[in-house]
């Protein structure tokens, strides 16, 4: 065989249309690996219930953006048990003819799936330490992700529920309530 000698654009054209060529084969490879998953060993305690141990990391997995699913990307993460996700690495070998495609598992406190509603997020997320603030005690939430990743939705949806629920709770004239939501970015830090 001869060998051809591409440029830095044709070699760009020529590995971008092995990968989209090569999308449907990494889908069914993803899909076969869902299809294996034991089923779900029960869903993990409410944050409300590990509070002893401090921190409590979750997870909200966000569905694929229209635009996105028009630009040929496709779903490369499973949320498994409620606390794992599953995010599944497709790649192309150097010799740009084979595929392969591995599976890093990570477990978290909490892993919401992108059919879950905002309610349910609140409920196990933030509702019990919205309940121990409202009870004098203090209840910082973190939201972080890369740009585009859901904090924003997310955080508006507690936001509006924990006001709801946090003014519901008092009682008479002699309450007082202090919130803060703040944005980190980078070195600067802006009052939302």
């Amino acid at each position: 065989l001869q060998s051809m000698q591409l440029d830095g654009p044709a070699l760009l054209e020529s590995v971008t249309n092995q990968i989209a060529s090569s999308k449907d084969s990494f889908q069914r490879a993803i899909l076969q690996h869902r299809a294996g998953l034991p089923a779900a060993i029960g869903i993990p305690a409410q944050v409300g219930e590990t509070a002893s141990r401090g921190i409590n990391v979750c997870v909200r997995k966000r569905p694929l953006f229209p635009h996105e699913v028009d630009a040929g990307d496709y779903d490369a993460t499973t949320v498994h048990g409620g606390s794992r996700i599953v995010v599944h690495d497709g790649r192309m070998k150097p010799d740009m003819v084979h595929m392969e495609m591995k599976h890093y598992q990570y477990m978290f406190g909490r892993v919401f799936d992108e059919e879950t509603g905002n309610d349910s997020v609140y409920e196990s997320t933030a509702a019990p330490l919205v309940r121990h603030a409202a009870q004098g005690g203090t209840a910082p939430v973190f939201m972080f992700g890369q740009t585009g990743s859901g904090k924003t939705y997310t955080m508006t949806a507690i936001h509006e529920r924990a006001v709801a629920e946090l003014f519901s709770t008092l009682d008479g004239d002699e309450a007082s309530v202090s919130m803060s939501y703040v944005e980190l970015a980078g070195s600067s830090c802006r009052d939302m």
